[in-house]
């Protein structure tokens, strides 16, 4: 649901944002060990601009959340595979530059 994947996604932010005060504070480097959340990985990767999303769903509700998603956390959606009903969104695919 839209709710657990924007959780997800504040949580990854979270952890970026605490990443970069560990790398600008040296105090902090000293005392305390560098954030890491293996299983945010991939979305920190995401929001850094270091991976590429590539999204799997079928229908416009599911495309509308994602493309709401990306505007919301700041990413970019490269392309959305086995989307049956893309074509009653292709103009908002094309202005978002999504394939």
């Amino acid at each position: 649901s839209a709710w657990l994947m924007r959780q997800q996604f504040s949580k990854a932010k979270q952890l970026i944002n605490q990443k970069l005060l560990w790398c600008a504070n040296p105090v902090l480097q000293r005392t305390t060990p560098f954030p890491e959340d293996l299983a945010l990985e991939s979305l920190t990767a995401l929001l850094s601009g270091h991976a590429m999303a590539h999204v799997h769903c079928y229908q416009v509700h599911d495309l509308e959340m994602m493309i709401r998603l990306s505007k919301e956390f700041g990413f970019h959606i490269n392309a959305f595979h086995h989307a049956l009903e893309a074509y009653k969104l292709a103009n908002v695919l094309a202005d978002e530059g999504i394939a």
